[in-house]
């Protein structure tokens, strides 16, 4: 709903005189998880940059934890974007990535954070997949004295990952990024 009534207010409002080519943001990623039905979320940090008007090219790392193995969670996301070409500032799109996650049980983490954490583990189980979803980014004016402009990103997705675990995930993305 927020969603909507941000696009409503900015959607005739011309665009700037060049789209921002780089994005930088701050995000969660709530996930379900259906076959067992578990709940997760994960924090990201994540770059956009735009190689052409329709194509935006998109890196992310996440790290979180779901419940019902609980299990921590590190989230590497590399892919693109199919954006609309539309003028204004509200932006849909398609997305597709490559998917990796690192899992590894609350127990591995609490006792061996770093390399839990960062994939060095013998209990961390590595699982790669694909994430494909749509999505609607709104680019906020910047004002006449700024560099930089302010970017929402909402975006739903289906994440299939192989290996033993969970083989699907709906994940729901909300960012917040700076533009320049």
């Amino acid at each position: 709903m927020l969603e909507l009534l941000v696009a409503s207010l900015v959607a005739f409002t011309p665009a700037s005189e060049a789209p921002p080519k780089w994005e930088v943001s701050l995000g969660v990623i709530g996930g379900l998880r259906p076959a067992e039905l578990g709940f997760g979320g994960l924090g990201f940090v994540g770059a956009t940059r735009s190689l052409t008007s329709w194509l935006r090219v998109e890196a992310l790392l996440g790290l979180g934890a779901y419940d019902r193995a609980l299990e921590q969670a590190v989230a590497f996301r590399l892919g693109g974007r199919l954006e609309w070409p539309a003028a204004g500032r509200v932006r849909p799109f398609l997305y597709l990535a490559f998917a990796h996650h690192d899992e590894a049980p609350w127990d591995a983490f609490v006792a061996d954070p770093l390399p839990v954490t960062i994939g060095f583990s013998a209990r961390v189980r590595h699982r790669s997949g694909v994430d494909t979803g749509l999505g609607l980014s709104v680019e906020f004016p910047k004002s006449k004295s700024s560099v930089m402009a302010g970017r929402l990103m909402v975006r739903g997705s289906v994440v299939h990952l192989f290996g033993e675990g969970p083989v699907r995930m709906l994940e729901l993305t909300v960012g917040v990024g700076a533009c320049f």
